[in-house]
């Protein structure tokens, strides 16, 4: 059987649990981390990658809005862990929300937005799109973005203000999901090399949830942080909206992020999600 399986996902929570995974598999992992949601949207409609982890808003975007019918969701991955940070202050100008793509993220942060300002004001926020979860860090860091949604690590960094209205508004939702291409789900090999993966992507998530003391370290050692810091991060991972611990998909965060998507596309959701499948557990 083939033994190595391409990757595309983005060098947030997803990098770490990825080369912690690379350690505890048989299988040989090539990760490309992309930079931007485009990139990875190609690399799943060219077979570029078997496994493209993005936000389940995506996965709506290219099934709904790009009508296109060859993409499964097929594993939970988390369920967002998402924080507004930075600061909006219109006094000042500062007013440069970063986004990656018009969709994702995008979404949910131009709703909460909306709900937070009058239309006059929300219409002087200046929306810019500045690439991946880890780029935006970085322009937030340098004051080239005055605000991003970002999750963990980066939203648990020193001196990252984090807005907590938007958690509460947001609720339930669907982060970022294992996406593959139906090309991979009924060619059996790979079929079965994506059952594989996934039963050791939740095996090693046991783990690390099991690991306190031994997974603390592995994250303080792998970005390079405080204990404390890593401690915060590491507690954020079983919250609610963290990660995904089982194989199901939970319908009230797919609800969460649907009801977003529809109410920022006007489209409507079909009972029948033929855009997700899933594997489960033996």
């Amino acid at each position: 059987m083939n033994k190595n399986l391409k990757i595309s996902a983005f060098k947030d929570i997803s990098a770490f649990l990825l080369t912690t995974l690379q350690s505890q598999t048989s299988i040989n992992l090539d990760i490309k981390y992309v930079k931007n949601a485009d990139e990875a949207h190609q690399d799943l409609k060219q077979n570029l990658a078997h496994i493209i982890l993005m936000s389940y808003d995506d996965t709506l975007s290219i099934a709904l809005e790009e009508q296109y019918s060859d993409i499964l969701a097929i594993l939970p991955i988390h369920g967002g862990m998402l924080d507004l940070c930075g600061e909006i202050d219109l006094q000042t100008n500062k007013n440069r929300i970063g986004i990656d793509t018009d969709s994702g993220y995008a979404r949910a942060l131009r709703l909460f937005l909306r709900h937070r300002y009058s239309p006059e004001d929300y219409g002087k926020l200046l929306f810019i799109k500045a690439g991946a979860t880890n780029i935006r860090y970085e322009a937030l860091r340098d004051n080239s973005l005055d605000v991003t949604l970002l999750n963990p690590p980066f939203s648990y960094q020193l001196n990252i203000h984090r807005d907590p209205e938007f958690q509460t508004f947001l609720g339930d939702y669907q982060g970022v999901v294992a996406n593959t291409n139906k090309t991979f789900w009924h060619d059996y090999e790979y079929h079965q090399l994506l059952q594989s993966f996934t039963t050791d992507y939740y095996a090693m998530i046991k783990r690390i949830q099991n690991n306190y003391q031994e997974s603390i370290e592995s994250l303080a050692n792998y970005y390079g942080i405080s204990k404390p810091i890593a401690t915060n991060i590491y507690n954020c991972l079983w919250q609610n909206n963290g990660l995904s611990t089982t194989y199901e998909f939970l319908d009230s965060h797919l609800r969460g992020t649907e009801a977003i998507f529809a109410q920022d596309t006007g489209i409507f959701i079909p009972s029948e999600r033929h855009w997700l499948e899933q594997f489960h557990e033996h």
